[in-house]
C-alpha cells in the first residue's frame, strides 16, 4: 500500500511538471566527462525518470543475485524437509505392517530435518515398545526431555499407557508417579495412574489417590469406576491385613 501511494505521488508530480514545462520548455545543458548534451527542461525530467527506472532495475537485479544463495539454501531445506516428512509416513506405514525395527530406524533417521519431530518420536517409541525394548524406550524419552521438554510429558503419558496395555506395569508406574507429582490436577494423568495402580494391586498407593479421584469431574472417570477402586482398595487392604496376622 505504501509503495502504491509513493508511485501515485511520483506520477502526479511528473504530470504536473510535464504540464508546466510544455508551456515553457526552457533549456538544460549537461556536460559530463567531455560530453555535452543540450536539451529542454522537459527532456531533462524525462532523462531523470528513465535514469531512476534503470537504476531501480539494476538494483533489483543485483539484489536478486545476492539473494540467490539464500534462496537456494531455503529451497534445499524445503526439499530435505519434504523428504523427511515422506520418510516419517513410511515409518508409520511400516509400524502398521508390523515391521517394527524398520519403522524405528526410519522414524529416527532424519529427525533434524522433519517438520514435526515429536511425531517421529511417537512412532519410534511405539516401534520400540512393540519389540519389548523397555530400556531403549526410556532412553528415547530422556532424549525427548532434552530436545523437546514441553512435549516430553505428553510422550511420557503415551508411553506409560502403552506399557500398561502391555502389562509392563513397573515402568508405567514409575512414569505415572512422576507425572502425577508434576501435574496433580491433570485428569488424564490421575486416572491413568489410578488404573495402573489397580492393575498392579498396589492398594496402599491407590488408597492415597482416592480423595483426588473423588474430586475429579471428568467424563473419562465414572462413579462406577470410583466405586470399583473403593471396593478393590478395601478388599485388598483387608486381605493384606489378614495375611500379616
Amino acid at each position: 500500500m505504501k509503495r502504491f501511494v509513493l508511485i501515485l505521488i511520483i506520477l502526479v508530480l511528473a504530470a504536473g511538471a510535464g504540464f508546466y514545462f510544455i508551456r515553457d520548455p526552457g533549456t538544460a545543458d549537461i556536460a559530463l566527462l567531455g560530453w555535452e548534451l543540450q536539451t529542454s527542461a522537459l527532456g531533462l525530467l524525462a532523462l531523470i525518470i528513465v535514469g531512476f527506472i534503470v537504476l531501480a532495475i539494476i538494483w533489483r537485479v543485483i539484489s536478486a543475485v545476492l539473494k540467490l544463495p539464500s534462496l537456494w539454501r531455503r529451497r534445499s531445506a524445503r526439499q530435505k524437509q519434504q523428504a523427511a516428512d515422506e520418510q516419517v509416513l513410511r515409518a508409520w506405514a511400516e509400524l502398521e505392517r508390523g515391521r517394527f525395527s524398520v519403522a524405528e530406524k526410519l522414524a529416527r533417521a532424519r529427525l533434524n530435518e522433519a517438520s514435526l519431530p515429536p511425531l517421529n518420536y511417537v512412532i519410534a517409541a511405539d516401534a520400540l515398545m512393540a519389540q519389548d525394548e523397555t530400556a531403549a524406550t526410556l532412553s528415547l524419552l530422556d532424549e525427548v526431555r532434552t530436545s523437546f521438554p514441553r512435549f516430553a510429558d505428553f510422550l511420557s503419558l503415551h508411553i506409560a499407557n502403552r506399557f500398561r496395555q502391555q502389562k509392563n506395569l513397573a515402568p508405567a508406574l514409575e512414569l505415572l508417579q512422576s507425572l502425577a507429582a508434576a501435574h496433580p490436577k491433570d485428569e488424564a494423568i490421575v486416572c491413568a495412574f489410578a488404573e495402573t495402580l489397580f492393575e498392579a494391586a498396589d492398594w496402599e498407593k491407590l488408597r492415597t489417590l482416592m480423595p483426588a479421584l473423588r474430586r475429579l469431574k471428568w467424563s473419562g472417570l465414572t462413579e462406577q469406576d470410583v466405586q470399583r477402586y473403593d471396593r478393590a482398595v478395601y478388599g485388598g487392604l483387608i486381605q493384606e491385613a489378614a495375611r500379616h496376622k
